[in-house]
């Protein structure tokens, strides 16, 4: 993930949290990431948190575990956890890893925000 543009940020009135991922989601970039869910996870008006993949340009095997450390830290927490706006690349791993059967995921924030709650 590039650091410099990543945004994490709430949605007032919703419970929602979204983090932004840009760039690579590899071994050197899953810390970032790690803080940004971890920050989310404790928020005390969190209800769902929302990775947008939009911008992200490779994921490999450490981006899919850091997803899957993510989904279990918002289920220990109750928070729901959705991944939104995968480009076809990202999407396909998922599907070829069986990790959409794990996560929801949407074509975009907007759409993940219409089936949170």
């Amino acid at each position: 993930m590039d650091t410099e543009h990543d945004s994490f940020f709430a949605l007032p009135g919703t419970g929602a949290v979204v983090i932004r991922a840009t760039g690579n989601l590899d071994f050197s970039s899953t810390p970032a990431l790690r803080d940004k869910v971890e920050t989310a996870a404790s928020a005390a008006q969190a209800t769902t948190v929302i990775i947008d993949l939009s911008e992200v340009g490779l994921c490999d095997s450490s981006g899919l575990g850091e997803l899957l450390h993510a989904r279990r830290r918002c289920e220990t927490s109750g928070i729901q956890l959705m991944l939104a706006g995968p480009p076809p690349n990202v999407r396909r791993r998922l599907a070829t890893t069986g990790l959409t059967a794990l996560f929801e995921v949407f074509p975009s924030v907007t759409d993940a925000l219409h089936h949170a709650g």
